[in-house]
């Protein structure tokens, strides 16, 4: 019986960056045993993102990411 090596789940969530909010999708993924670090990948759909918002990586201002599993577990 093989175990897989990784659990992959995906969340929905928001993004949200002063008053801003942006739907989003998360697809992630992190070691079934021990430690290890756990991978995420969120996915906007062009349509919602507004100008307002600026750049992703803007350390002056960071985002916040908030999502829930499908299961249910908060991300």
């Amino acid at each position: 019986m093989d175990i897989p090596a990784t659990h992959e789940f995906v969340a929905h969530g928001e993004i949200t960056r002063s008053d801003l909010s942006i739907p989003v999708t998360i697809v992630g993924k992190y070691p079934s045993y021990g430690w290890g670090n756990v991978q995420l990948k969120v996915v906007v759909e062009r349509e919602n993102w507004l100008p307002e918002f600026g750049v992703p990586y803007d350390y002056q201002n960071p985002m916040e990411l908030k999502g829930k599993t499908e299961g249910g577990h908060d991300i």
